[in-house]
């Protein structure tokens, strides 16, 4: 039996999946309509809003993505941005970001982003290198 939360959870992938093909076919209004729908849906506060509160910067993510192939790049930015408010650092949202500010000649904005990306990355690959490094001095050592 589908409870209220279930049969929410179903709409919200519905319209996702029905934006998504829209989007696929280059119907960019009718996927813009779903997304913000599935926006309105994400951000009401009654008994049948979401559970998950991934929905909410997922839709912000695919206004993103829309508003970008429309052109309106610092819109776009401000979405990727507002979804990583909520997510927390994702390289993949900043490197959109790089990608909108770079579209509005915004360079130096662009680059900062991707200077951001080398550095996180850098910083989990040396924490990476250290754990490795540890793990072999060990079985050298037990060796």
């Amino acid at each position: 039996m589908e409870t209220a939360s279930d049969g929410q959870r179903n709409r919200s992938r519905a319209l996702r999946l029905q934006a998504a093909a829209h989007y696929a076919q280059g119907d960019l209004s009718s996927a813009k309509a779903l997304v913000e729908l599935q926006l309105a849906t994400a951000t009401e506060s009654s008994p049948g809003a979401p559970e998950d509160p991934s929905e909410l910067p997922d839709a912000e993510v695919n206004m993103g993505c829309l508003l970008y192939r429309e052109g309106q790049h610092e819109e776009a930015c401000g979405k990727f941005a507002s979804a990583m408010q909520v997510l927390g650092y994702c390289p993949e949202l900043s490197y959109n970001m790089a990608l909108c500010c770079y579209a509005a000649k915004q360079y130096a904005p662009a680059l900062k982003h991707i200077a951001d990306i080398i550095e996180r990355g850098m910083q989990i690959l040396s924490l990476k290198d250290v754990k490795l490094l540890n793990i072999l001095t060990f079985i050298v050592y037990v060796c």
